[in-house]
């Protein structure tokens, strides 16, 4: 049984690791700073970031949900192993 939560603990962290996205050290200030220009989007910018919205929502939402799955299995077979 502890081999078993051993494999699930190892491949849970394993995943987290590979779709972790990596840590990228903090640019450098620019030398000359640039007054911020600020422009009322188009209809269609508007529109393109609406879609954008959307199809990202596609492909994350999944991925969420089973991140949450996940951890509620590890929650459930840790509190197990502790005797919850």
């Amino acid at each position: 049984m502890k081999a078993l939560v051993a494999k699930i603990l190892l491949g849970t962290f394993l995943t987290a690791l590979i779709l972790s996205p990596p840590i990228l050290p903090a640019a450098e200030a620019p030398i000359e700073a640039q007054p911020p220009v600020q422009a009322e989007p188009s209809a269609g910018e508007d529109l393109g970031y609406g879609v954008g919205a959307v199809l990202a929502s596609v492909f994350y939402s999944p991925l969420k949900i089973t991140y949450a799955g996940l951890g509620l299995i590890t929650g459930g077979v840790h509190g197990k192993c502790n005797g919850l």
